[in-house]
């Protein structure tokens, strides 16, 4: 019951933020856009700001976590309360497209987006490479052929890595039993728990803080928190950063934060001009420096000092379909004792 009543309190207290981004911000003549967004950042809620200044449209944002977010749209897919979803990666992109959850765009981003990062009801909004971390002032050099490396001897007790339950980690084995078959994926993940430094916690910063503490040598995590340990108002996180150098295998898997319209949408030409808005050069460069967030507008320059993190051959993935391997993914991972 204590927990009936603590989910039924979380849920009231998510409606109440289902709020305007800027309260002050002029009516746009009683424009609006409604979104539900799994993106926790900063850098997303200015953007809406501006968003709101430069169009007169009002963003409504509800902020939860993919799965959370996903039971809702679901819920509501008669009588849709939102008009946009934003995830921070690919896992539910699956579910979306296979439920019919989300409506066609009807954007023309050929010009701009590459190959794999757009679908008829989909756009990527930053692209956030799964890589192979360490601290250069410990260890000169890194290099690896493909993520399978990290089950050879050389590792034994010295990778550092989350949870198995971690929806990046997740995506990551669905990304090797698509792209090279489940026996990789076993292998890979069998190798991983054999090598670790200790068992899985904390998220890909603590992996950081721990290796640069000396508690392992390597740790598997998205480059995009390189940049946000560098930027970081805390001292420790922000001590940690500069000392992170990033090994990429020939093929690197490359999770997307992804954005569609949802199906019945009452302001989905709204959403459609938010979602042009996020793809702009001067949104997709905030992306960039405040989050370390590979641009996925092709036109958006590289900032010199980011393009050690952006220095990769892109693992092709059809992103549409990965979901259907996250189960599998999840098996495997469980059965080689990846907790």
């Amino acid at each position: 019951m204590k927990r009936i009543g603590i989910l039924i309190l979380s849920i009231i207290l998510v409606v109440a933020t289902f709020t305007s981004c800027n309260s002050s911000s002029p009516p746009g003549e009683g424009q609006i856009v409604n979104v539900y967004s799994a993106r926790h950042y900063d850098s997303d809620r200015d953007l809406f700001r501006r968003f709101e200044e430069q169009t007169g449209i009002i963003v409504n944002v509800l902020e939860g976590s993919s799965q959370e977010l996903l039971a809702r749209v679901n819920q509501e897919k008669t009588n849709p309360q939102a008009d946009l979803f934003i995830d921070v990666g690919v896992t539910t992109l699956y579910e979306f497209i296979q439920s019919d959850l989300l409506q066609n765009h009807n954007l023309e981003v050929s010009s701009h987006l590459d190959e794999g990062m757009a679908g008829e009801k989909w756009l990527a909004l930053t692209n956030r490479a799964r890589a192979i971390v360490f601290d250069h002032q410990v260890t000169d050099n890194l290099s690896i052929s493909s993520y399978l490396d990290l089950a050879n001897p050389e590792f034994y007790n010295e990778i550092l890595v989350r949870s198995s339950t971690n929806i990046y980690n997740i995506a990551l084995v669905a990304a090797l039993i698509q792209s090279y078959g489940e026996e990789s994926a076993r292998e890979f993940s069998e190798g991983v728990v054999r090598n670790m430094a200790r068992e899985p916690q904390g998220n890909d910063r603590d992996q950081a803080i721990a290796m640069v503490a000396g508690e392992g040598r390597y740790t598997i995590m998205s480059t995009y928190y390189i940049q946000m340990l560098k930027v970081s108002s805390d001292t420790q996180q922000a001590y940690v950063g500069p000392r992170l150098s990033v090994a990429f295998p020939d093929e690197t898997f490359v999770d997307i934060s992804w954005m569609g319209v949802i199906q019945r949408a009452t302001n989905s030409d709204n959403a459609v001009k938010l979602m042009e808005f996020l793809l702009t050069t001067e949104a997709q460069n905030d992306f960039m420096m405040l989050n370390g967030e590979l641009p996925v507008n092709n036109n958006s320059p590289i900032a010199e000092e980011l393009s050690i993190l952006y220095d990769f051959n892109r693992l092709l993935i059809d992103y549409e379909l990965l979901g259907r391997y996250m189960g599998r993914a999840i098996m495997i991972m469980n059965e080689a004792g990846w907790r």
